[in-house]
């Protein structure tokens, strides 16, 4: 397996190709048996860990060195649990998967905190390691070691927050020769989606590129259409944030978040046009649904007359609106007037 294929799998396939559900059933009475822990793979086992020994200690300058008493006691295979790295290949993809794997298991508010903490370990711990390796270029390494951190954002602000990261790294050269870097803006531009923050994305559009061809003839037409994912995404972002300009007193807390996805999809722009050719020597159509608001929710705050209330509840983002259907009601509620 081509590391770029390694790097690029889908949480979900991983866990078909391990075949977790088995081993969590087949598990289970061990785990039952040992002083009454709730049944969990390797994966979520791991990240449950990371949560607890790691990223709850609020203390960040600390983090570094828990993070080798961690890995420690991984490599120990303490009660029965496997390690969920690979010789050779970056432990992060897999870190990333097992959060992806453990999420549900968080409420969503833990979940956001999470996330947003994985984001900041993530930035200063390999700034530490790599600090005297000048990785602070938006390179090959870092897409392919960050791939599969995309799939479980879900949330403003670790979302935007990884947005920052990436736009911090310095562009040196465009990735066009390359599959991997098409996936990858595919992958940023679907989790902005899917957090809620645009209403409207050609999902189809890009579906190609999970099982593309790295062929120049192929390429050419990823970039294509990538550009004009990225172009269409701006122009949902824009017409979103422009919302919230307007109404300044909707929202505050999205503001930030749109400039950083906007940030994003600007700084993609410029890594593609860049004329110089990044090079770097490799080793050895999903079908999605769209989203849409649970139409009672929508129509129960679409219906309040009060300003103040209308506001309130706008402000309190409701459990089934995204941010994108807030901005829309906000919208519609005042071009009526």
């Amino acid at each position: 397996m081509k590391i770029s294929h390694f790097y690029t799998q889908k949480a979900d396939d991983v866990a078909k190709h391990k075949g977790l559900e088995y081993i969590r059933k087949e598990k289970m009475i061990r785990f039952l048996l040992a002083a009454g822990r709730v049944p969990q793979d390797d994966y979520v086992y791991w990240a449950e860990r990371l949560v607890e020994d790691v990223l709850s200690e609020p203390d960040e300058e600390q983090w570094l060195e828990l993070y080798k008493q961690y890995r420690l006691k991984m490599h120990r295979e303490e009660r029965g649990t496997g390690v969920i790295e690979y010789i050779g290949i970056s432990p992060w993809r897999d870190l990333f998967q097992a959060f992806y794997f453990a999420s549900p298991r968080w409420e969503k508010t833990k979940r956001s905190q999470n996330y947003l903490n994985l984001v900041r370990f993530y930035a200063k711990i390999t700034s530490r390691e790599r600090e005297k390796k000048d990785n602070t270029d938006f390179s090959m390494h870092f897409i392919h070691e960050t791939f599969s951190l995309w799939e479980g954002l879900r949330d403003g602000a670790p979302l935007a927050a990884f947005a920052d990261f990436v736009c911090s790294k310095r562009c040196t050269g465009n990735w066009n020769d390359y599959l991997v870097f098409f996936q990858y803006v595919r992958a940023s531009i679907l989790a902005v989606y899917y957090a809620g923050y645009i209403e409207y994305f050609d999902v189809w559009k890009l579906e190609g590129l999970e099982k593309g061809k790295n062929e120049k003839q192929y390429l050419q037409v990823w970039k294509s259409l990538t550009v004009e994912a990225v172009q269409d995404t701006v122009r949902e972002l824009r017409k979103n944030q422009s919302v919230l300009e307007m109404y300044a007193d909707y929202l505050p807390q999205e503001k930030e978040h749109y400039e950083s996805f906007l940030a994003l999809m600007n700084y993609y722009a410029e890594v593609m046009a860049s004329p110089k050719a990044g090079i770097y020597h490799e080793s050895a159509g999903v079908q999605t649904s769209i989203h849409s608001p649970s139409r009672e929710a929508y129509q129960a705050v679409a219906q309040i007359e009060d300003e103040a209330e209308f506001r309130e509840k706008v402000n309190a983002m409701p459990e089934h609106l995204s941010v994108a259907e807030c901005i829309r009601l906000i919208r519609e509620r005042y071009r009526k007037d």
